[in-house]
């Protein structure tokens, strides 16, 4: 239990294991079919494990293209030189299509003037501007209607400064096994694209997230768009086909204060929580401003050397506590683990986004910059000499904050 450990001045960091990253592209890998290509969505800052770590490694691992939210997303990734393509799945304005179309940066479009805008940048810069086609199958958001689809993808396919890369749609309910909306979808996706059949050579057809990837492998086409479960997670509590896959973010703190309290103590803002018993009480420097949610408050629970203990009071700003027996060995110092495994025990996202009320990814993309990002990374360490390639070494982020 040492305070200086890793040189920080507020004891709570999240740990990104790259190793277990590289497992879980292994186990989709060996799941998928030989042919299917993998695109990684790494936006919202890889939901929050790190858009360039998680994106350099992705990248080394042979995933063929990266998804990104924006433009800045994949500026920051091409300052990495990262190798793969990258795909910005969300929305650009036209007026940044010279530096879209300069970067070799692929755009996803749904109307034509997205395509007429990237073709006229492409024609000044003397290149091919990258689209992938968006059809609409009935997520009701980004892309053109099914009646649409005909005309965008033949003006896309025509234009001789556009290089369409793909054409996809995104599900809805994919993560309900039963898939009837899913399948409503993707035939309807499936008879626009076999309008194209000969004339899409090269041109990559996906539909399928992480969750129709788990629950219909058979709508896997030519690329298959992975986040969540690289990341060792599953979309839904429930899935057709579970996969040995490891979680690859935990958050931990320590204990920067402990103190024994009588009982009907008022603890934190406007003392939602009161003391039964003779207990301890010991603050963490985590809270809201961190992404720890005040749902949180007098729900959620913490491990402290493999034992549970629960958040009691209202979760602060900057603080939270959680309560323990007057006679446990919790002291300052102590690790603390909001999100993971300790000595045997869990607690999961499923838990935790359980207890905040909300979808999995949301607890995670909550996870902000204050937050200190260490890097588990064995490949790294091993390049040196002198260490095994066993071996693990914590890198902290320089694009932490």
């Amino acid at each position: 239990m040492n305070p200086n450990d890793g040189k920080y001045s507020r004891p709570l960091w999240a740990e990104v294991d790259l190793d277990k990253l590289r497992g879980n592209v292994a186990t989709i890998r060996r799941y998928l079919k030989p042919e299917t290509k993998i695109l990684g969505v790494i936006k919202a800052n890889a939901y929050g494990h790190g858009i360039v770590e998680v994106g350099e490694t992705l990248s080394k691992e042979g995933i063929e293209t990266l998804g990104v939210a924006s433009l800045n997303e994949a500026l920051a990734l091409k300052k990495k030189r990262v190798k793969s393509e990258i795909l910005i799945l969300g929305y650009s304005h036209e007026d940044f299509s010279d530096e879209i179309v300069a970067n070799d940066i692929a755009q996803t479009v749904g109307y034509e003037f997205q395509i007429n805008a990237l073709a006229k940048a492409a024609r000044k810069l003397k290149k091919r501007a990258k689209v992938h086609v968006k059809i609409d199958t009935g997520m009701t958001r980004m892309g053109c209607l099914p009646e649409d689809a005909h005309e965008l993808i033949t003006k896309a396919l025509g234009n001789r400064n556009i290089e369409t890369k793909g054409i996809y749609t995104h599900f809805a309910r994919a993560d309900e096994i039963n898939g009837v909306y899913t399948k409503k979808q993707y035939y309807q996706f499936k008879r626009i694209i076999d309008d194209f059949e000969k004339v899409l050579k090269g041109v990559d057809i996906h539909c399928s997230n992480s969750a129709a990837v788990l629950n219909f492998p058979e709508y896997q086409e030519d690329m298959v768009r992975i986040g969540i479960a690289l990341l060792g997670n599953y979309p839904a509590f429930q899935v057709a086909n579970p996969l040995p896959l490891k979680p690859v973010f935990s958050l931990k703190t320590r204990v920067v204060e402990v103190k024994k309290v009588p009982p009907s103590t008022g603890v934190g803002y406007s003392h939602r929580h009161r003391t039964t018993n003779n207990v301890k009480i010991a603050v963490i420097p985590v809270g809201y401003a961190d992404g720890y949610s005040t749902l949180l408050s007098n729900r959620g629970e913490v491990l402290v050397k493999g034992r549970r203990y629960p958040v009691v009071g209202q979760v602060s700003m900057d603080f939270a506590t959680f309560e323990c027996p007057p006679d446990s060995d919790v002291e300052i110092h102590d690790e603390v683990t909001l999100l993971g495994r300790d000595n045997g025990k869990e607690i999961s996202l499923y838990e935790m986004a359980s207890w905040m009320r909300c979808p999995i990814y949301e607890a995670l993309c909550l996870m902000g910059p204050r937050i200190e990002r260490r890097y588990i990374n064995s490949k790294e360490t091993s390049k040196k000499p002198g260490k095994s390639s066993s071996s693990k070494k914590l890198k902290r982020s320089k694009y932490a904050k």
